[in-house]
C-alpha cells in the first residue's frame, strides 16, 4: 500500500507542478518518454492526464516550457498550435 501512496503523492505533486508553473523540464520529460514507450493504456492515459493539464494552461492564456530533446533545453511555448506539433514529434500516436 505504501507504494501506491507514493506513486498517488508523485502525481498530485506533479499535477500541481505542470498546473502552476507549466514546465517540462529533462525529468519529467524522461517520465513522459517513458510512460510513452510502455505503450500500456493505464501509462498512455496517465501521459494524456498530464498533456492535458499543459494544454489547457494554454488555453487559459498561460505558456509553457518544454523539453527540447534534440537541443537538450527548455523552449518556450505559448500557442496550442506550438505545442501540439511538439506532442506529435515526440508522443505521434496521441491525440488531446
Amino acid at each position: 500500500m505504501h507504494i501506491l501512496s507514493d506513486a498517488h503523492a508523485f502525481n498530485e505533486k506533479l499535477d500541481r507542478l505542470l498546473e502552476r508553473e507549466g514546465r517540462v523540464d529533462r525529468d519529467t520529460w524522461a517520465s513522459f518518454i517513458d510512460a510513452y514507450g510502455y505503450d500500456a493504456a493505464t501509462t498512455i492515459s496517465w501521459l494524456q492526464a498530464k498533456l492535458n493539464i499543459l494544454k489547457r494552461r494554454l488555453e487559459d492564456g498561460g505558456s509553457i516550457y518544454l523539453w527540447d530533446a534534440a537541443n537538450s533545453r527548455q523552449i518556450d511555448c505559448v500557442t496550442v498550435q506550438q505545442f501540439n506539433d511538439w506532442v506529435s514529434v515526440h508522443f505521434p500516436s496521441i491525440s488531446l
